[in-house]
């Protein structure tokens, strides 16, 4: 996140932009991923936990705390859609962009949870306030760095036909259990 690059040792590795004012894709300490999938931005906690065990110890890891962001399935598959015709050039049906599972960054292969906290998209400023103050860190509000190209003001579910729908919550199943999301207007 990169809200937290900014809290990070001179030391530690940050993976996308450091802080606001960088350019996208300003890394740092980041030599030991750069041969994981996307160089290691967006890396899995499975394709991270060898890389730290071996060079600090498995201790490490238990000492780190584990944070990650969740979002509802079906709106991050449109928006996963939507990066990939708007930003890696893939022209795709809707149907097509849905077969994309994505990698297990919530759960390992097992179904075990791999972070201790869990911040929703959907509430996503509140969520990182109360975990700042909870850990008596600076409460900077969170940057707005990308946004995608498709309409806003078009809600998520009006992309899904039935089919659709299903084959996201069958491929997500885990993922909407756990955190309980649903398909559709929250209101």
């Amino acid at each position: 996140m990169v809200a937290l690059g900014k809290l990070c040792g001179a030391h530690d590795s940050v993976g996308a932009v450091a802080d606001q004012a960088q350019s996208s894709g300003s890394r740092r300490n980041m030599t030991a991923f750069v041969h994981l999938p996307t160089g290691g931005n967006h890396a899995t906690p499975e394709q991270i936990k060898p890389i730290t065990d071996a060079l600090w110890g498995e201790a490490l890891w238990q000492q780190y705390t584990r944070l990650t962001i969740v979002r509802n399935p079906w709106a991050r598959a449109v928006s996963w859609w939507d990066y990939a015709r708007n930003e890696l050039g893939q022209q795709m049906a809707f149907s097509e962009a849905l077969k994309n599972t994505e990698r297990p960054y919530w759960f390992d292969a097992n179904g075990t949870r791999q972070a201790q906290i869990y911040l929703r998209c959907e509430s996503l400023d509140e969520d990182y306030q109360k975990f700042c103050t909870e850990r008596n860190l600076a409460t900077d509000p969170l940057p707005r760095l990308r946004r995608g190209a498709r309409d806003p003001r078009k809600p998520y579910w009006e992309y899904f036909n039935t089919e659709d729908q299903q084959t996201v919550a069958d491929n997500f199943a885990l993922e909407i259990a756990t955190f309980g999301y649903r398909f559709g207007d929250p209101a």
